[in-house]
């Protein structure tokens, strides 16, 4: 003799609670459940084996229980990320890095340890180097278009933004 389970239809099944552990056939869906004691209709059995896995798919704002691991992997799709706290990134590049902020509030972007860019309501900070040679010692590889404040730019205790063209620094006063 074949192992039965309890089934009936998918409206039969919303109106009890199977006790925990009792599995539940839908004839009309064709679906598997799983009671656990309080649910309703009980919970969803998926091709994982995690009856939470259809809930989360038809969650519009599922919640972490604790940190994401990507695990190498990424996060793709179109559409937002808002977040208020912080973000730390390593090895960030973007075509298109848009930041919004509120007013008084700041952004501040530390480039591997090569200075900092803060933005904020009412200023921006570049990257800030007592000299040239500290610049150079601090950005050993610059990139075109990089720009940076030197409080002794000149070597005659003038301040200067500097900028790298490609194949030189320049002073952009």
């Amino acid at each position: 003799m074949a192992l039965q389970i309890r089934r009936g239809t998918n409206a039969d099944r919303l109106t009890i609670t199977p006790a925990e552990g009792e599995l539940i056939y839908t004839t009309d869906t064709k679906l598997l459940y799983v009671g656990d004691g309080s649910t309703v209709g009980g919970l969803e059995i998926t091709d994982g084996g995690d009856p939470h896995i259809s809930a989360l798919v038809e969650d519009i704002n599922p919640q972490l229980g604790g940190n994401l691991d990507l695990n190498s992997s990424d996060i793709e799709g179109t559409g937002n990320i808002d977040i208020n706290g912080n973000v730390t990134a390593n090895n960030l590049y973007s075509d298109n890095l848009h930041v919004e902020t509120t007013p008084n509030a700041s952004l501040t972007l530390h480039a591997n340890g090569t200075g900092l860019v803060e933005i904020n309501a009412t200023s921006l900070k570049l990257p800030t180097y007592a000299t040239a040679a500290a610049r150079d010692a601090a950005i050993a590889s610059p990139i075109a278009g990089i720009m940076v404040f030197v409080v002794d730019g000149d070597g005659a205790g003038n301040p200067q933004f500097h900028g790298y063209t490609g194949a030189a620094w320049v002073s952009l006063n």
